[in-house]
């Protein structure tokens, strides 16, 4: 790159799979053509972030949102549709909500399977084989 030899630069980016390398080299000739191919490519191989980017340089808002949701990154996407598509945000706090009222049924099965007392964790089934009030080195704790 530092000779000027973009087009190889750019193929050995290519070959060696560098997309943050691809991002900025792309994002510095301007090459919107280059940048969108990069998103899909990003979003092929789990690479969010690059993703992400890509889109949002494009203005490509729908799909940093639909993104974003794919990624479970629901808070981000409220916020983001807060600030650049508050048409959104009643779909995506619907989404957010209902996440997080699967996370308390989650939570709430958990803590009726599992007692927790003074740092012990006892499962049921296991209560013979664990003293309770006692940390790892048996003696009581502090």
């Amino acid at each position: 790159m530092s000779t000027g030899k973009l087009d190889l630069a750019g193929e050995c980016l290519q070959n060696a799979m560098d997309l943050s390398g691809l991002l900025v080299l792309y994002s510095s000739l301007g090459d919107a053509e280059g940048i969108k191919k990069l998103a899909y490519l990003a979003k092929e191989q789990g690479k969010n972030n690059v993703a992400f980017l890509c889109l949002f340089m494009l203005g490509n808002l729908e799909e940093c949102l639909q993104l974003l949701v794919d990624s479970n990154r629901i808070p981000e996407a409220a916020l983001m549709a807060r600030s650049y598509s508050p048409s959104k945000v009643s779909d995506i706090v619907a989404i957010w909500k209902k996440e997080f009222d699967d996370w308390q049924v989650s939570h709430a099965v958990e803590s009726a399977t599992t007692e927790q007392r003074d740092g012990a964790v006892l499962v049921s089934g296991n209560e013979d084989d664990e003293e309770w009030g006692t940390n790892n080195e048996g003696t009581p704790p502090a």
